[in-house]
């Protein structure tokens, strides 16, 4: 609202009563003297300014929402009062007025208190200065700084979310219940190679391995039942290129104000590099298995705390064990009381610097007890791998 568009200073009521013509004609003129209390006890303001934008009406509400007395208040510039960011819209404004008598404007910009501080004020401006019994613009102003204030916050919250959404470092999205992508972020597009256009386009079931689709299709259907609450899995998106993806998803169903499956957030990481080392890893350790199995020599790894995690069919056979049986126990088990300082001494000699020690001890398999020739070394991924031989 323009202040300036606030005027009527020196005017008598009868001339601002008449710039609502409309009311006047439906109630007739007995309803002078109650319009001018509605007026003078408005909470809005009503005022009256000159086409140079000097104020010649102010009701008293003036008082409370711009800290002026009515004295005060008139004869002041509009214009002057206006935030110089807004100045040059209310200029605009002003101009437009001028140029069209009887048009109404509707206004929003802040006016300066008298105590410094600018306050939000909403106008409807009407250009009365054709009428002879008014010549004046005529405005009704509220205060609206609260509302601004709290849409000023709205937009600061929905910038954060927005440049946390779009900055993440995973892949985050909005779903609707049939699957089709909503809204998707950038690290998103990156993992599956579309742009967010592209994806906006399709459903999840479009980038989805077929032999993952299933698993997924049910889920989503369990959560619309009421019977999940989330969902997380490993499954497979086919890149833009084709190249198969791998993700770790979390899925969580959002229900609005009554209840009611609204959509989903996806929360996707890529994890691809993560399969392949893991496949590397369980290839190595394929490969590895296959070595030791077809050694004679006896072969135990074991971790720090001296748990055994794998050992050859050849070293558990000596205890009449398989494998699986013997991983998870203390190697100590199979070794005499007599001589587990002795062992403990040479895993212990075991560093970084001298990763390789060999020893003679005892062990004992049934109620056999013979001399091992041992050789340990450590390695990145256990503490130590026993190659013994029964002297």
């Amino acid at each position: 609202m323009l202040p300036g568009f606030l005027g009527c200073g020196g005017l008598p009521n009868k001339r601002l009563i008449k710039a609502v013509p409309n009311m006047l004609s439906k109630h007739g003129p007995q309803i002078e003297p109650d319009f001018q209390k509605l007026i003078e006890y408005s909470q809005d303001h009503i005022s009256l300014v000159d086409a140079q934008s000097k104020i010649l009406y102010a009701n008293p509400s003036i008082e409370h929402m711009l800290g002026y007395t009515v004295e005060e208040y008139i004869g002041l510039s509009a214009m002057d009062l206006v935030h110089p960011d807004d100045l040059p819209h209310a200029q605009a404004v002003l101009q437009k007025l001028l140029t069209m008598p009887g048009l109404t404007e509707k206004v929003e910009m802040r006016i300066r208190h008298k105590q410094g501080h600018y306050v939000w004020l909403e106008a409807a401006v009407t250009n009365l200065l054709h009428d002879p019994s008014i010549a004046a613009m005529v405005s009704n102003s509220r205060d609206i700084t609260e509302r601004k204030q709290a849409q000023e916050k709205l937009r600061q919250n929905e910038l954060r979310f927005q440049r946390t959404f779009d900055q993440a470092a995973v892949g985050i999205s909005h779903l609707a219940l049939d699957g089709r992508w909503l809204w998707v972020n950038q690290r998103l597009c990156d993992i599956v190679g579309y742009t967010a256009e592209e994806m906006l386009t399709k459903s999840f079931q479009d980038i989805t391995h077929p032999d993952d689709l299933t698993a997924g299709l049910r889920a989503t259907k369990e959560m619309l039942a009421g019977t999940m609450q989330t969902y997380s899995t490993h499954k497979r998106y086919i890149h833009q290129t084709g190249r198969l993806v791998w993700v770790k998803l979390s899925l969580t169903l959002v229900r609005n104000e009554q209840g009611e499956p609204d959509y989903f957030v996806s929360v996707v990481e890529d994890i691809t590099s993560l399969k392949q080392a893991q496949q590397l890893l369980t290839e190595s350790e394929e490969r590895y298995r296959h070595i030791v199995e077809d050694q004679t020599d006896l072969i135990c790894r074991y971790q720090a705390d001296l748990t055994i995690t794998f050992t050859n069919s050849v070293y558990s056979g000596l205890f009449s064990k398989v494998s699986e049986e013997m991983e998870g126990r203390n190697i100590l088990e199979f070794v005499p009381p007599n001589q587990r300082d002795k062992v403990l001494s040479h895993i212990r000699s075991l560093t970084p610097d001298h990763p390789i020690a060999t020893s003679e001890n005892q062990r004992c398999w049934g109620k056999t007890v013979g001399w091992w020739l041992c050789r340990s070394e450590t390695t990145d991924r256990c503490r130590a791998t026993s190659t013994c031989g029964v002297a």
